[in-house]
Formats: structure tokens, sequence, C-alpha cells
């Protein structure tokens, strides 16, 4: 895809990202200007493999729809299920990494007020956390 920036002349820093292309036959319409179609997305997240198989039309504001959608009306909700599903599984590891860590530099005797500072905790939170 070929794409060009065009400067908004309202408004500080705002620019749009329009195809040079010619929109497809049937393309919906966002914004005033027919949309976009891109492939299938990819995950997000490596270790988690999810991939809707739709493909999306998409604006040059940032918008995107489904192309698909009407197949299987399901089939998004099964896909943002699963998302929340591994960001859950996903943050539950980041905070056992996050208090493992802290009670290793406890252990360690660091500063309890330096490491409030740098876990961006409140001393009670900290404490809290160490128990």
């Amino acid at each position: 895809m070929t794409a060009v920036v065009d400067r908004k002349t309202s408004g500080p820093n705002t620019a749009a990202v329009t195809d040079v292309g010619a929109p497809a036959s049937g393309a919906p319409s966002h914004c005033g200007a027919a949309m976009t179609m891109l492939a299938a997305e990819s995950a997000s997240l490596p270790w988690a493999p999810l991939q809707s198989g739709f493909a999306a039309w998409t604006c040059g504001c940032g918008y995107r729809l489904d192309a698909d959608i009407a197949a299987d009306p399901l089939a998004a909700v099964r896909l943002a299920s699963a998302r929340v599903e591994s960001l859950h599984w996903e943050l539950d590891a980041a905070q056992e990494r996050f208090e493992n860590a802290l009670k290793a530099a406890s252990g360690l005797g660091a500063d309890r007020p330096a490491m409030a500072l740098a876990a961006g905790l409140t001393p009670d939170e900290l404490q809290n956390l160490l128990q």
C-alpha cells in the first residue's frame, strides 16, 4: 500500500494517512472517504498467536471495521474474549515477577523508601506486597 500524509492546516500536529491507490469496489466509507482493505491482523502477543481470520477495512483516522464479520457474528466476540484472557495471564505473570523482585530486593537489604519510590508504591502498598 502506498500512502501519503496529508497535513491539515487546522490544529497543531494533525495528519491523516490516505491511500493513494483506487479503493476497492463496494468499500464502506468513513470520514467521507472510501476505506482501504487490509489483510487479516496478526497477534499482538507473540506467545499467544490469535488471528481473527478476517480482513479489515481501515480509515485514515484509525477506525477499523471487520470485513467478514457477517459470516460469523460471534467470531469477533470469541477473539476479543481470547485476547482478554491472554492479557489476564500476562498480567498475572507480570504481577508475580514484580512481587518476586520486591521480595528479592528487600532480602538483599534495599532501603524501603527507595524501593517504594522505584516501584511507584506508597510505603503501605509496599508493606502489603512484602507480607
